[in-house]
């Protein structure tokens, strides 16, 4: 077997070499022979264990996609070379009648795609890094995904971040395939790294915090010492009065670091068409916004409160009104300052363990019109939209679901088309990593947004009354 081996090493040195001259380049060095030798020796090792167990493990892909990368940053084999180099191993190997060819071909079809990935993804110095720091039920539930398909196409490494040892080990089976761009730490590892060497290796580096609201400021402080370019924090930014100083001082202690705070809604597909529309003044929606005059804001689930999620002990002001200033600061008015507090209600459904609001109805008013809302879990409908009346009569409905928009002027009335691609938190990540401080809330908005939150819960904590589970409050 070893004879064999080393024949066909032989015979894949000699066409490498053969293809080199058609294209008109040298032999290749000593070194680099060595290499290639060492490597197509490896690889029919893999090839032959693989044939026998039908099993890649994952120290296996872990190897192959350092050597991908090592070969195209080290000795500058771009992509096209390298499967041709994995193409022929593979046709000199293969056996021509042979239990174990099919698993040998699916190993060199996993190695061609580990390849081809890790080639896609060559420069690792200058990349961005991002570190999310706490992997609960919004990280794992609707940040996995993003996570590997940005992996796949954007250069960025990724930090997973989590004190809970429990929550570590499930983030290490969700990135398994990723071993070379996802770390899964501690979070005194990080903080140690990303302050030392292994943080100054990127460019730049963007701390996402998405652990539960009043861990908000000390994470953030923690993490700002080491002088990431961006701090960006879940919404809302605190759920304390006390803590909106703490940011401000942190704000004035870092001034090159930007703090901004991400409201996935505002990447839904109903506000980027209103985005849109604004920048596009033969759009039908823009006479719309131009004229708006009313907001009805609904955020209604007909599921309770989750007491697994953080957010459980906060109350529905803080968790779900805030996907309301999006939509606000696109049409009515970009000063939360501003805003006038016309009436807070408040409810919590009995049988309710929650001590805060369950569902609440909130009247603001601007300069320019005024604001109706109404957020609640363990109501009677699932329904989540915003209505945009003019003084016309005219209105646009937008379906938060699907971003769809219904335009009616008491004729027939109008769909807007929409793409089918759900938005979200993919582009979250995408703005994250390119534009983090045009997408976001800056400090000082999302501070305007939290006054104006404590606010209405302090008013609506002396006005809560109570409705049965999946039964809409009376608040109309």
């Amino acid at each position: 077997m070893a004879m064999k081996t080393a024949a066909v090493i032989d015979e894949l040195i000699r066409r490498l070499n053969e293809n080199r001259k058609k294209s008109r380049f040298r032999d290749m060095s000593d070194r680099k022979e060595r290499r290639l030798r060492g490597t197509a020796r490896w690889l029919l090792d893999q090839a032959r264990v693989c044939g026998r167990t039908g099993v890649i493990s994952p120290e296996v892909e872990r190897r192959v996609t350092a050597e991908a990368q090592s070969y195209f940053r080290d000795d500058w084999y771009d992509l096209a070379q390298q499967l041709e180099y994995l193409q022929l191993v593979r046709s000199l190997a293969e056996p021509a009648n042979s239990r174990t060819r099919a698993r040998r071909i699916a190993f060199f079809d996993r190695v061609v795609l580990l390849a081809s990935e890790a080639c896609g993804r060559p420069e690792r110095s200058g990349w961005t890094l991002l570190v999310v720091v706490g992997f609960g039920d919004l990280v794992a539930t609707h940040l996995t995904g993003p996570i590997r398909n940005m992996l796949r196409l954007l250069p960025v490494d990724c930090w997973i971040v989590d004190k809970r040892a429990t929550a570590r080990e499930r983030a290490r089976r969700e990135f398994r395939k990723h071993p070379n761009f996802v770390r899964v730490l501690s979070p005194t590892e990080a903080l140690e790294e990303l302050a030392g060497e292994a943080g100054a290796f990127f460019t730049r580096r963007i701390v996402y915090v998405a652990v539960d609201t009043p861990n908000h400021l000390p994470v953030a402080k923690a993490y700002a010492a080491a002088k990431p370019t961006v701090v960006a924090i879940e919404k809302p930014l605190c759920a304390q009065s006390q803590d909106i100083a703490g940011f401000q001082r942190l704000a004035r202690r870092f001034p090159k670091t930007a703090f901004v705070v991400v409201d996935h809604y505002g990447f839904r597909r109903g506000a980027l068409l209103i985005e849109h529309a604004k920048r596009h003044p033969e759009d039908v929606m823009n006479s719309i916004l131009n004229n708006a005059r009313r907001i009805t804001f609904r955020m209604l689930e007909k599921k309770g409160v989750d007491r697994r999620r953080g957010m459980a002990t906060e109350g529905v002001i803080l968790d779900m009104l805030p996907h309301l200033f999006p939509f606000v600061h696109a049409v009515l008015t970009g000063n939360t300052g501003r805003l006038k507090v016309k009436s807070v209600r408040t409810w919590r459904y009995r049988g309710s363990r929650s001590r805060v609001e369950t569902a609440a109805r909130v009247e603001l008013a601007t300069d320019r019109g005024e604001i109706l809302a109404y957020v609640g879990k363990g109501v009677g409908v699932n329904r989540k939209e915003v209505r945009l009346d003019t003084e016309t009569g005219t209105t646009a409905t937008i379906n938060l679901t699907t971003g769809r928009i219904t335009v009616s002027d008491r004729a027939a009335p109008l769909q807007l088309a929409v793409p089918d691609r759900e938005l979200g938190y993919g582009f979250v990540l995408h703005s994250l990593v390119y534009a983090p401080t045009l997408e976001f809330q800056n400090l000082d908005r999302a501070i305007a947004v939290v006054r104006l939150l404590l606010r209405l819960r302090s008013r609506g904590a002396r006005n809560r009354r109570a409705y049965d589970l999946k039964r809409n409050p009376d608040w109309e």
